[in-house]
């Protein structure tokens, strides 16, 4: 992913069933908002 050249937080939602979390999670991703069904991540670069 390209995400480290992005200046200004970015979001995600993905099932909470789909091993993807963790991809993002590896790349910085943090989880903001979790339902049953699914789940609201954000990467907000260093600045």
């Amino acid at each position: 992913m390209k995400l480290k050249r992005i200046k200004y937080p970015y979001g995600a939602r993905v099932l909470a069933v789909n091993p993807a979390r963790k991809l993002y999670e590896r790349e910085g991703f943090i989880v903001q908002t979790q339902t049953k069904e699914r789940i609201h991540m954000e990467y907000a670069p260093v600045k």
